[in-house]
């Protein structure tokens, strides 16, 4: 939300059954955990969207940095990394 102006439910909606997954961040390479650009594009899918349509928006190199460090992190717990994980959610 910080690095990227969105709103809480974009983030995942209120009960925690839906929010942003690996898959919504188009330039993530899950093998190397590296993104292709900076600032990388986040797409917010239509069913975590207010007006209910996707849109993008982006995230800044610091995000990205915690985000890794997420990632790495749970990989190193052995977490397998896909699509479908959340990153709003543990």
């Amino acid at each position: 939300m910080a690095f990227s102006g969105l709103r809480p439910e974009s983030v995942g909606n209120y009960n925690g059954t839906d929010g942003i997954r690996l898959g919504d961040l188009r330039e993530l390479n899950l093998e190397t955990l590296e993104f292709e650009k900076t600032p990388t594009i986040l797409v917010i899918r239509s069913s975590l969207s207010k007006a209910k349509h996707q849109y993008f928006t982006f995230i800044s190199e610091e995000g990205i940095t915690y985000i890794k460090e997420y990632l790495m992190e749970r990989k190193n717990n052995g977490i397998r990394i896909n699509k479908g994980i959340s990153i709003a959610y543990p």
